[in-house]
């Protein structure tokens, strides 16, 4: 009984989404729709093939988590960018950005007009860590510090939205 007990531990990882987590079921099925989702499962089986490097030492951590928290915000950002090559575009532009006001300007300005992406995504813990696994800039990269740039963002487009169209009212 006891081995039996061991197999039967399942982990769930959540990461964001509408999540139902039902510990007395015995089946539960889930359905992925989308042209993304087979390069990112494969990536996964491809990196822990046998290509994979043991560490040399003992003090030696692998470096396995790294590329893992990539994939992870990298499947993040894949929901909203189901193209590749848009996809690589807006992780090399999020990488370019020299601080959380920047980072703020293109989720803003770009990402939300581009994109599924509303006001209340773009705040989500979830999505700021995805953006947070690619950007370079270490001042102000917290999470907290980002969310605030980005409503302070929201905010003023907001206004400028307001202020245009009371100019082509004639206002």
């Amino acid at each position: 009984m006891e081995n039996k007990r061991e197999k039967l531990t399942c982990i769930f990882h959540i990461t964001g989404g509408n999540n139902q987590i039902m510990p007395n079921a015995t089946e539960a099925v889930q359905n992925f729709y989308g042209d993304g989702f087979g390069e990112a499962a494969l990536g996964i089986v491809h990196s822990g093939g046998s290509g994979a490097k043991a560490p040399s030492s003992e003090s030696e951590e692998p470096d396995d988590e790294e590329p893992d928290s990539l994939m992870i915000a990298e499947g993040e950002l894949r929901i909203y960018y189901q193209d590749a090559a848009l996809l690589k575009a807006i992780i090399v532009r999020i990488g370019n950005c020299k601080d959380a006001s920047d980072l703020a300007n293109l989720v803003v300005n770009d990402m939300i007009g581009h994109t599924i992406l509303n006001d209340g995504i773009v705040v989500k813990t979830h999505f700021i860590d995805a953006l947070r696994a690619f950007i370079r800039f270490t001042k102000g990269s917290s999470t907290s510090n980002i969310r605030q740039h980005i409503r302070r963002q929201i905010v003023e487009e907001r206004q400028r939205g307001k202020e245009m169209s009371d100019s082509i009212r004639g206002r």
